[in-house]
């Protein structure tokens, strides 16, 4: 798994509750990699898992996350990210990745419409399955 990797909510929520893909993405990010998110990832984390009862693991799971502020930079780069359809949080992420540069190594996602969109704007989505 690559360096410094991004991790979207849908990504993060499978290591909160076990899913189809929790057990390949928790060995590719089995090494000492970074793990970025948006601060937004919190609430969306959190509220996921109060659904579930899994409150005490979402807490787990985001300790070991570096959450990135969402800054007035951020937030102008989402209103504009394509596509114009893109949900407003996954613009968000969409547009912290794209802030990385150079830095990030991969957007980890597994959701279809993002990771598309993602992919377009030419970062290296994974989603190991």
């Amino acid at each position: 798994m690559p360096q410094t990797v991004y991790l979207d909510a849908s990504a993060v929520v499978k290591l909160v509750r076990q899913e189809a893909e929790s057990a390949a993405l928790e060995t590719a990010l089995a090494g000492d990699q970074e793990r970025l998110s948006s601060l937004v990832v919190e609430v969306e984390v959190r509220r996921a898992a109060r659904r579930f009862g899994l409150e005490e693991r979402a807490t787990d799971v985001l300790d070991r996350l570096t959450l990135l502020e969402l800054e007035p930079e951020i937030a102008s780069a989402a209103a504009l990210v394509d596509p114009p359809g893109l949900r407003s949080l996954d613009a968000i992420h969409l547009a912290t990745a794209l802030s990385l540069g150079e830095e990030l190594s991969a957007f980890v996602c597994y959701d279809e419409r993002l990771a598309a969109a993602a992919d377009r704007a030419g970062l290296a989505v994974l989603a190991p399955a």
